[in-house]
């Protein structure tokens, strides 16, 4: 299994919710130094089925996201609740 940190994230802010639900896509630094996105459902089936580990890291402090799904969506989290302060939502935009 691999381990990806997350470089950026891009939000839906006209969307109904204001966690990380509104997230529409995670990216990730390649080995030859591009950015490559993923949705969150690609992320969550890569924690939840293929065991890779997922960490974002906000002012040193790393935390592994965590695949989870509510109401039928599939996404990740780095906080153990839906909130507008998770740290994964702190990204850079891609």
């Amino acid at each position: 299994m691999a381990s990806y940190n997350i470089a950026c994230v891009s939000m839906d802010y006209d969307a109904d919710v204001d966690d990380c639900r509104c997230i529409e896509e995670i990216g990730f630094v390649t080995s030859g130094g591009k950015i490559t996105t993923r949705t969150p459902a690609e992320v969550h089936q890569m924690i939840a089925e293929e065991g890779h580990t997922i960490v974002v890291e906000y002012h040193g402090d790393q935390m592994k996201l965590e695949a989870v799904e509510r109401d039928g969506t599939k996404y990740v989290r780095s906080a153990s609740t839906d909130t507008s302060d998770d740290t994964l939502m702190k990204k850079p935009g891609c």
